[in-house]
Parts: C-alpha cells; sequence; structure tokens
C-alpha cells in the first residue's frame, strides 16, 4: 500500500513539472549577457556611415539596436528579416545597426542585400563600451534609452522574443522555516 501511495505521488509531481515547463515563460537566449537592464545604454550618439549623426534616444519611438558583423555567418540570416520587421514596426520602433567591421565590407553588405536602416561602423573600444562582443545581439531601449529587453537574435522566433520579452524580477523568492524577529524583539 505504501509503495502504491509514493508511487503515485512521485508521478504527481514527474506531471506538475513537466506541467510547468512548458508554460514557463522564454527568456532570449543570452539575455544575461550585455548592458544592463534598466539602465540607459552607454552610449547613445552616433554617426552612421554615411556621415549622419543619430541618437539612440528618440521621444516618440522605441530603439531596437542589432550588433553585428559582415563577416559573422550566424547574422547574414538576420539581415533579411529587419526590413520586414521595418515594415511592419516601423511606427512603434527606430532600428539601428551597430556593425563590427571593415567599412568596405559593411558598404558592401549594405549595397548587396539593400539595408534602408542607419548603419554604424564600431570598433573593438565601442565593443567594450557597450559591454557587448556577441554578435548578432540585439537590444530593446525604451524611449529615453533604457536598455528593456537584450539577446541573442538570428531567426523570427528570437527577434519577437526581443521584442516581446519582459524581464522577470530578479529577486528570488525564498521560503523561510524559522520567523524573522521583529524589531522589537531584537532590542529587547
Amino acid at each position: 500500500m505504501y509503495v502504491l501511495v509514493i508511487t503515485i505521488a512521485i508521478s504527481v509531481f514527474r506531471m506538475r513539472n513537466r506541467i510547468y515547463m512548458i508554460q514557463k515563460p522564454k527568456e532570449p537566449v543570452g539575455s544575461d549577457y550585455g548592458a544592463p537592464i534598466g539602465e540607459v545604454f552607454p552610449k547613445t550618439e552616433f554617426t552612421t556611415i554615411d556621415g549622419v549623426p543619430i541618437s539612440l534616444i528618440d521621444s516618440l519611438k522605441h530603439t531596437v539596436l542589432f550588433i553585428t558583423s559582415p563577416s559573422c555567418d550566424v547574422c547574414k540570416t538576420l539581415y533579411p528579416l529587419i526590413t520586414p520587421f521595418i515594415n511592419k514596426f516601423g511606427d512603434e520602433y527606430q532600428v539601428v545597426s551597430l556593425m563590427f567591421g571593415d567599412r568596405k565590407e559593411i558598404e558592401s553588405l549594405q549595397n548587396t542585400i539593400q539595408l534602408i536602416y542607419p548603419i554604424i561602423q564600431i570598433s573593438h573600444e565601442d565593443l567594450k563600451e557597450i559591454k557587448t562582443e556577441r554578435f548578432p545581439f540585439g537590444y530593446m531601449l525604451s524611449s529615453d534609452g533604457k536598455v528593456t529587453s537584450r539577446g541573442l537574435v538570428w531567426d523570427q522566433e528570437s527577434l519577437e522574443m526581443l521584442r516581446t520579452w519582459k524581464p522577470r524580477n530578479t529577486k528570488k523568492r525564498r521560503i523561510a522555516f524559522y520567523r524573522e524577529p521583529t524589531p522589537s524583539q531584537v532590542s529587547g
């Protein structure tokens, strides 16, 4: 009888865990990396490869920021997704690309793929300053320039997750098996 009860209890716990894992919200791969969430992005003023100054702070729109490189093969899967994203969400989001690499490679890529959004050439020092040295990496910035989401972006699902993901509170709930003393108990 005890063996039967224990077996049923274990089965119930396993089913509960499987259901919980299915419903557990996903988060972007690499969301624990990069510039801190909730803080203003480390650098907000840039100049595009066309010589136009640009700010990542836009009072009317959020900014989607992609950090890529023309020599990155995984980045090449992201580029074709950006123009449809702009066509669908261009009223809500400003899209900017920070590209690490040789200017000629960047310009060649821009002309080959017909990239229609601002592109900024960045250096190793810029990568260190923005605390991101992985490609292709994306940030979602609020209209006041604060990081609201971040992670690796390479396909439609990861792009959508970057756009919609809201980080959970980082404080974990702990179950205490003792009672914290009240201030009167401590002083008295």
